[in-house]
């Protein structure tokens, strides 16, 4: 079953009350373990790993991951808003 909050498309009319109703469903779900896709990572590093030796830096995959983080942020702003605590209010952070 897909989610309440997957079939819209966060623009400024979406229905306050369904984030207030979906919360307390996700409070009592059991969360499971997310399994990222990472070879794309790995294989960037594996790449860039002999330029940065070259450089005397030494390369993890946390600057990596930041960087895909913040273009997907610029790519889709809505996944950085927060609700307000009268849940009347979505803010978009960052724009």
């Amino acid at each position: 079953m897909r989610s309440p909050l997957a079939r819209h498309s966060w623009t400024s009319d979406f229905p306050l009350w369904r984030l207030q109703s979906f919360a307390p469903a996700c409070a009592q779900r059991p969360w499971r373990p997310i399994a990222p896709q990472m070879d794309g990572v790995i294989s960037l590093r594996k790449r860039l790993l002999p330029l940065a030796e070259g450089r005397g830096a030494r390369l993890t995959y946390m600057p990596i991951i930041i960087k895909a983080l913040s273009v997907a942020l610029e790519d889709f702003p809505e996944i950085n808003a927060t609700l307000s605590p009268d849940h009347s209010t979505i803010t978009y952070r960052g724009r």
